[in-house]
Order: C-alpha cells, then structure tokens, then sequence
C-alpha cells in the first residue's frame, strides 16, 4: 500500500506470512525483531537497516515477476545500498 502527502512517499507491506505476500522473515530471512524500532513525535514504527533493505531487494530480484517488472530499478538500488553499506562497514 503507497501513501503520498506533501511529496513524501510511504510504503506499508503486509508480513503476516501467510497466503499472497510472505513475511520478511521467509521472504529474505529477516528476524522481525531485529527490525530497529523508531519514534517520531510519538509515533513507534519499525524501519529497517541499509543491511535489511539489501537483503530484501536482493531476494526480490530473483522473484522472476518482479524482475521482469522493476528488475531494472531494483537494480539500482541494491547498487546504492551496497555502496551505502560498505561506507558505513
């Protein structure tokens, strides 16, 4: 699910794990737990590492749907946060 306001996009993915969109944990064995927690004005919400986000564009890239339809963009991102990630190593 996409929100956009005042040109800042959020997205929101279901984990439950069970039927069409596969948890994290399955998808790209990430510990939900190990999801740093953040606060915002009073809002708690999960958001993951550099390390995280590539792990899960990398599983994601080899989802023949998926790259067939964003595997050019997904590309691109698992390049800058494999840079991203090193530069903080």
């Amino acid at each position: 699910m996409k929100g956009n306001k005042g040109g800042i996009e959020v997205n929101f993915g279901v984990n439950d794990g069970v039927g069409g969109i596969p948890s994290l944990e399955t998808f790209a064995d990430i510990d939900l737990r190990e999801i740093p927690i953040k606060e915002t004005d009073g809002a708690f919400y999960k958001l993951m590492t550099l390390e995280q986000y590539y792990k899960v564009y990398s599983c994601s890239l080899q989802d023949s749907y998926r790259s067939d339809k964003s595997g050019h963009k997904d590309q691109n991102k698992i390049d800058i946060l494999k840079k991203a990630v090193n530069r903080t190593v």
